[in-house]
Formats: C-alpha cells, sequence, structure tokens
C-alpha cells in the first residue's frame, strides 16, 4: 500500500514531493529526513492505516501498550476487517454478515495505475516500508489474522465456492454492460464521456478508466452500467446532489410569514438569505 501511496500522493504530500526524483529508496534510507509532521498532507507519508482510523500515526512505536489498546477498541467497533488483497473473500464475508445478496456485492475495478506508473520495488523495500509504518504492520498483521479466522470458521471450501460464483456473475455483469465482451481500460484522454474521467493527481501518475460503448443519454442515478464504471470523484457529487434533491423533497421551503401593515408604514418582505 506504501508504493501506491508514494506513487500516488507524490506531488501532493510535501514529505514525499521534496525526495529528490521522486525515488521511493531515497525516502526509506532516510524517513525521517524528509518526513515532516506538520507538513501539507503528511499522513498519507506514514502510519496511514492508522491515521485514517483516528489513530496518532506518530505514536512512538515503543509504547506496545497504545498500539494494543487500538488495536482493542477497533476490534470492538467493527465486526469486520476488509483485506484489499483478499477483495473478493472480504465480500463474501460482508455479503454473510449483512444478509445481503450476490447482485450486491457485485463490482468493477476502478481507480487503477497503469504499469508504467508503479514503481518497481527492490527485495529489501518491503521490510523498509514495515520498519518506517511499524504500527500500521501491526495493524494489519492483527486484522489479517482475525480475517483469515473468520474465513476458516465459515469454511474454506465454501468460501472458493462463493467467490467463484461472484466472478462468474461479475463476468456476466461486465459483459452485458459492455456489449458482449471484457471492457478495454482507457486512459483518461481516451474515454470519451468526460464524466468518466478518473483524476488524474499529477503528470507522473496515470489513472485509467472504462468508456461505455454506446452513448447514454440516462444519468447514473437509473443506468446501472454507468453507475458501476463512474469514478469517486464524480460519484460522490452525485450522491450529495441526491441527497440535497430528497432534503428539498422532504423540507420543502415554506413561503415566508406575510408582515403586518400598520398606519404610515410601509409593507416590505422579508429578504431571503443568500
Amino acid at each position: 500500500m506504501f508504493e501506491s501511496l508514494f506513487s500516488y500522493y507524490n506531488q501532493n504530500c510535501a514529505s514525499f514531493k521534496r525526495v529528490p526524483n521522486g525515488s521511493l529508496e531515497a525516502f526509506l534510507a532516510e524517513p525521517q529526513r524528509y518526513y515532516k509532521p506538520d507538513a501539507g498532507n503528511s499522513m498519507f507519508a506514514h502510519n496511514t492505516l492508522l491515521f485514517d482510523l483516528g489513530g496518532e500515526n506518530d505514536h512512538s512505536p515503543a509504547d506496545d501498550s497504545y498500539i494494543t489498546g487500538f488495536i482493542k477498541q477497533m476490534d470492538e467497533i467493527f465486526s469486520l476487517v476488509m483485506i484489499s488483497e483478499y477483495f473478493d473473500e472480504s465480500l463474501v464475508l460482508l455479503r454473510r454478515l449483512l444478509s445481503w445478496d450476490l447482485e450486491d456485492i457485485l463490482y468493477v475495478k476502478l481507480n487503477m495505475r497503469t504499469p508504467e506508473s508503479k514503481l518497481k520495488m527492490s527485495p529489501d523495500l518491503p521490510g523498509k516500508i514495515r520498519k518506517w509504518n511499524s504500527l500500521d504492520a501491526k495493524l494489519y498483521d492483527y486484522f489479517n489474522a482475525t480475517f483469515w479466522k473468520k474465513l476458516q470458521a465459515l469454511g474454506l471450501d465454501c468460501v472458493e465456492k462463493e467467490v467463484d460464483l461472484l466472478r462468474q456473475a461479475q463476468d456476466r455483469l461486465i459483459r452485458g454492460c459492455f456489449g458482449g465482451s471484457l471492457p478495454q481500460l482507457r486512459s483518461s484522454s481516451q474515454i470519451k464521456n468526460k464524466d468518466l474521467r478518473p483524476w488524474q493527481p499529477s503528470s507522473k501518475v496515470a489513472i485509467v478508466g472504462y468508456d461505455l460503448p454506446y452513448n447514454s443519454t440516462r444519468n447514473a442515478a437509473s443506468d446501472p452500467c454507468l453507475k458501476l464504471i463512474i469514478p469517486e470523484v464524480q460519484y460522490t457529487r452525485l450522491l450529495l446532489r441526491s441527497q440535497s434533491l430528497r432534503y428539498r423533497k422532504n423540507y420543502p421551503l415554506r413561503a415566508p410569514p406575510s408582515v403586518g401593515v400598520s398606519a404610515g408604514s410601509v409593507r416590505q418582505l422579508p429578504k431571503r438569505p443568500i
């Protein structure tokens, strides 16, 4: 994950941006030289998992009681922690936990980098990444272990069958949306529909997306295929717009109250707030 963070936020995180030639090796050789806790977007450069969960990402790793207590707290809050490397298996557990149907967990992969945008990793880098992000490593190791315990409790053969059913249904859905064939990943400039162009973090990283094989006049709210491939920035706007319309429908603006007129007074309607 850290390689992805370093690549994706190389020009947006000050601690990464100051590294010569955008070198991950250089950063991990002397992380304290480049990492500045108070610099912009520094949370992407150190123990990001812990930060995202509300923890102190710069807490001393020597204080084992802190991360132990934090993990215990997270374990009590979350019924399931999904593992991205085993995303389909995670979805099987999620579906059972929430009593969802198979159709509820179908998805299309989004927000992917081109192979050229991925940094090449030497054999010693994973160990350096774990050392620099030691609190994240402990967090990951614990929930990865509990994740596999949940899979084993369900039965690995059962999980394998459900994953296979998920992938078959996913294949049918994707082929149905893309004219019977699997979609081709396209660069942002190749995608005709601008609403489907993924956000590009910098000129050094290329994020690919999809374009539907037809010109849909429907919007994402009514087109399930379009809804599947719309990037997260545009999808967030769609959700906000939907919630805004729902709020206005449930809580319509009332007409302003009339103002009484007395002798010698001038009637003036109250101004609406801007």
